[in-house]
């Protein structure tokens, strides 16, 4: 064997290993980083879940809780009646135009 295709054969596998070896490296970095974002998301959802478990324990009693429940259902109670209040005002408001309406027609064909 010829030693100049030997020492070309080596530097061309050496520049393949080196090339692989940086490829690696790339997607390690990568592989990394995105670990460390995982594990910082993580720690982020776990200091979520501690405020929100402190929150709960400061939660009031349950007696409490039905009281602000029961107010709840009377101001729904409220505007439900206002609503419904309303809305036959507005009907009664509606009817009161037609009839004004065809009273008007009415006068108008009477003085033609």
């Amino acid at each position: 064997m010829d030693y100049e295709l030997i020492k070309t054969a080596v530097l061309v596998l050496n520049m393949l290993m080196t090339v692989s070896l940086a490829g690696v490296s790339v997607v390690e970095r990568r592989q990394r980083a995105s670990l460390r974002g995982l594990e910082k998301r993580l720690d982020e959802k776990c200091l979520r879940l501690d405020r929100m478990e402190g929150e709960f324990k400061n939660f009031s009693k349950r007696s409490e809780l039905i009281r602000v429940h029961e107010r709840m259902d009377v101001l729904i109670k409220e505007i439900n009646s206002s609503s419904r209040d309303s809305n036959m005002l507005l009907g009664e408001i509606s009817g009161q135009l037609k009839q004004m309406s065809i009273r008007i027609d009415q006068i108008h064909k009477g003085t033609s």
